[in-house]
């Protein structure tokens, strides 16, 4: 296992405003892995309590749904798998109680999943019970952590709730008809659904609705006309953030979109639409993810892959890119592709401290990586600002690291960025609207030889600029 920590390059790391680069993901671990056999696929990731991460997929050939685990550090703990040929797993089939023990489910397409099955395990991968279920179904955490919510893919969806013993406790429709890869998040004694439906001319389009535990009343809905792929995630407050693939006549090649749903009434905070860097080829969305609050600040991350030809999808590149979770504002797009035959992230999740786990679905083995993220906002220090100001960096010569320290008396967009001394950009370190007031930024470089940098800081009405000098 790799655990130098370097800036992921394998062919691209791509983020830009006003032309300069942005910070990015640094790697932390990378584990390539399988299930067993020798042309595995691997989807999803969920986190447990202890920081342990949870994959579900396919082993081949003799296809059987398989479920492993990682530990924090990237180490693989276990491998279980179902003990019917030809049942698969994919995302969204696994979700996790309170103590760590984990529903998995596994069935058979080719059988219309008929004799379909949800497992309980343990934390250390063994079987507790098992629910035979006709039906494909999907899992998410349930409102309390002795549950789970199951609900059933189809016409005449139905939210299952599943205690630890495998009792079930209640169960209410939701909606009329929901597709394949159901997002499922509980909040309080509410739970959010973000499902695919059929619109008024029959186009497959996503929806995310609120529903009330206790009553199966669903109390507001959300719908994204053509969006053919669509995953949901929430952040601390039970806001909804949504990720998808949207049809674009008249040549049926797919865009990305994101939004921001606010908990409350269901209503749009933000939207943004991008397409990725080999644009007009396809861009497709795997999932999406909301990180912890770090310094006040908060990301979220869609994950896929998009097209490199015109063909299909067989010379994927994957895809990763992190809006500020406030506002939408690009902060890094991270993509590679490796000559394999195709590399698709297919499953992400922040851990506890911020860091990003991402698995990568490739031609065998699978991979599953650990990111830091770049820090998401400036520090405001306190104090009355006096003027727009940009102050010398302390220390100064540094190593390894410095302080820039700023005032400004206006809300503004603010962007400080360092640069060498040809005027070729290094890093940025703030790109975002800041109200009044006095702020720091460090700036930690890696890999950057001795010498004299400048950095520029840029608002609305006002430029300032400075020197440094880094000694190693």
């Amino acid at each position: 296992m790799k655990t130098l920590r370097f800036v992921v390059l394998l062919v691209a790391l791509v983020a830009t405003t006003a032309g300069l680069a942005q910070q990015q993901p640094i790697e932390v671990w990378r584990q390539n892995f399988t299930m067993g056999g020798s042309g595995d696929f691997a989807f999803g990731a969920s986190l447990n309590g202890d920081g342990s991460i949870i994959v579900v997929g396919d082993r081949f050939p003799n296809a059987t749904a398989a479920i492993t685990k990682f530990s924090s550090s990237g180490q693989q703990l276990w491998t279980t798998l179902d003990t019917t040929i030809g049942t698969i797993s994919f995302l969204g089939h696994s979700a996790l109680f309170g103590d760590g023990a984990i529903a998995w489910f596994s069935g058979s397409e080719s059988q219309g999943w008929l004799n379909s099955t949800i497992t309980c395990l343990t934390p250390s991968g063994n079987w507790v019970w098992r629910i035979v279920v006709n039906g494909l179904f999907y899992l998410g955490r349930g409102p309390t952590d002795t549950t789970v919510v199951a609900i059933r893919s189809g016409d005449a969806p139905v939210a299952v709730i599943i205690g630890r013993s495998g009792t079930i406790l209640r169960q209410f429709p939701v909606g009329e008809y929901a597709g394949s890869n159901i997002s499922i998040r509980s909040f309080g004694s509410n739970l959010l659904v973000g499902a695919h439906y059929r619109n008024t001319t029959g186009a497959k389009s996503f929806y995310v609705a609120k529903y009330n535990v206790s009553s199966g009343q669903e109390l507001w809905r959300q719908n994204f006309d053509s969006m053919i792929r669509g995953f949901m995630d929430i952040d601390e407050s039970g806001n909804p953030f949504v990720a998808g693939s949207v049809v674009v006549p008249p040549n049926s090649r797919l865009k990305f979109l994101e939004a921001k749903i606010t908990s409350t009434t269901g209503a749009i905070v933000w939207q943004e639409e991008s397409v990725g860097p080999t644009n007009p080829f396809q861009n497709w969305v795997n999932g999406i993810t909301v990180s912890p609050v770090v310094n006040g600040k908060q990301e979220v991350v869609m994950f896929g892959a998009v097209g490199r030809t015109d063909s299909n999808s067989i010379n994927d590149a994957t895809y990763a890119l992190s809006r500020r979770a406030s506002d939408g504002q690009r902060l890094w797009v991270m993509s590679w592709f490796d000559n394999s035959t195709s590399n698709v992230i297919t499953g992400g999740v922040f851990d506890r401290n911020g860091d990003l786990i991402l698995v990568e679905m490739k031609n065998s083995p699978n991979r599953i990586w650990k990111f830091a993220v770049p820090t998401l906002s400036v520090r405001e220090v306190g104090g009355l600002p006096e003027t727009f100001s940009l102050s010398q960096n302390y220390p100064n010569p540094f190593n390894p690291s410095t302080t820039i320290k700023f005032e400004i008396m206006e809300a503004t967009k603010v962007h400080l960025a360092v640069y060498d001394l040809l005027g070729r950009p290094v890093e940025v370190l703030v790109n975002e609207r800041l109200t009044p007031g006095v702020y720091e930024a460090r700036f930690e470089p890696k890999g950057l030889a001795s010498g004299v940098y400048l950095y520029r800081l840029v608002t609305e009405k006002s430029v300032a600029k400075r020197k440094m000098l880094l000694l190693k």
